[in-house]
């Protein structure tokens, strides 16, 4: 499984439409389908992924956790505000629940 990431990048620029968060939030949103991507490779349909879909929300926010630091001065993503900060985790959970529901993803 992959994810389709022109669906999913229009998602995240409807979602967070504000121009002072709409950038970050898309960089941040790519990092994240990075991570997810790495995550689901070879997982088998959507069926599968549905049935186990809040063993992989879980497993998706726990990956986005270690590997995004939203504190990082030097990443693109960084917004020095806690503002940001509240959108960063708004972000990687509302992508972790709609991956776990299949929203936007598509067999290799």
């Amino acid at each position: 499984m992959k994810i389709d990431r022109a669906a999913a990048y229009d998602a995240v620029e409807k979602r967070w439409a504000d121009p002072a968060f709409t950038t970050t939030a898309t960089i941040l949103a790519r990092e994240l389908f990075i991570i997810a991507d790495r995550k689901l490779e070879g997982a088998p349909d959507r069926l599968a992924v549905r049935l186990r879909n809040n063993e992989i929300k879980k497993d998706l926010l726990i990956d986005f956790h270690e590997h995004i630091d939203i504190g990082n001065l030097d990443a693109a993503y960084y917004l020095p505000s806690f503002v940001w900060r509240m959108h960063c985790k708004d972000i990687m959970f509302w992508v972790a629940d709609e991956i776990s529901k299949g929203s936007w993803l598509v067999s290799e």
